[in-house]
């Protein structure tokens, strides 16, 4: 699995790596893609960048997509099975971080960052 029509495809792996597909295969390099990369980093995240098989993502911990228009996509159901907690602290701590680093880029509050703190924090 490599990417969705807009938007990239990551999951948390089991040893709680974040995955992504390389850009390469006709892969979108995504700008929202590309901000997700650099926080995480930034936040001592370790980044694999490979394919993402069938299994992979059935048994990720967590999965979610990323997009310029809605930024970070819990996905709640792979095929018929469930993800557990959605969205997942891995992917939780993302958008928080995400909405903090627009916030510094654009100068304005991001519309969901009190949500977002609440969810954190809880």
């Amino acid at each position: 699995m490599l990417e969705l029509s807009s938007s990239n495809l990551f999951i948390v792996t089991a040893d709680n790596k974040l995955r992504t597909a390389p850009l390469r295969d006709h892969v979108l390099p995504g700008i929202t893609r590309d901000t997700v990369l650099k926080i995480a980093s930034r936040a001592g995240i370790t980044i694999e960048e490979a394919d993402i098989n069938k299994t992979q993502l059935l048994t990720a911990r967590e999965v979610f997509v990323t997009a310029t228009t809605k930024e970070i996509v819990p996905v709640r159901a792979v095929e018929d099975y469930c993800l557990s907690t959605v969205p997942g602290p891995f992917t939780l701590k993302l958008m928080l971080l995400l909405a903090e680093h627009l916030e510094l880029s654009l100068g304005v509050t991001h519309p969901r960052r009190t949500l977002l703190d609440e969810m954190v924090h809880e």
